[in-house]
């Protein structure tokens, strides 16, 4: 379900609508890479366990920018749909919902699926 490649469509943080990322996620076999506009990469783990309307995730960053940490997420997917939320502050806990709130410091991507 979470296989692919995904591409960025919009971002909000905190509330607020941002820029898409400039990126590229591949996700297969319970690994991810991240490859950044600039050439540069993330990999690392993502475990998702199975829920009903959203997944839980742990995000383990092996390498790259945020090498060493783990991210608490929440994902759903909807066909070649992928909306992907967390808290950019590590120790924040996982989000319970879809949805940014002022001052939350939290990151929703809606990411859409790639045919290569």
């Amino acid at each position: 379900m979470f296989d692919g490649v995904w591409e960025p469509q919009g971002a909000e943080f905190s509330g607020q609508a941002v820029p898409a990322p400039e990126h590229r996620m591949h996700i297969a076999a319970g690994r991810y890479a991240v490859t950044h506009a600039d050439g540069s990469r993330d990999e690392g783990r993502i475990d998702i366990m199975a829920g009903t309307m959203a997944h839980e995730a742990d995000i383990v960053c092996e390498t790259g920018a945020g090498a060493g940490r783990t991210l608490r997420a929440i994902l759903r997917c909807r066909g070649n749909l992928l909306q992907l939320c967390y808290h950019a502050e590590e120790n924040a806990g996982r989000p319970s919902t879809f949805a940014t709130g002022r001052g939350s410091l939290a990151v929703l991507v809606r990411y859409r699926r790639v045919t290569e």
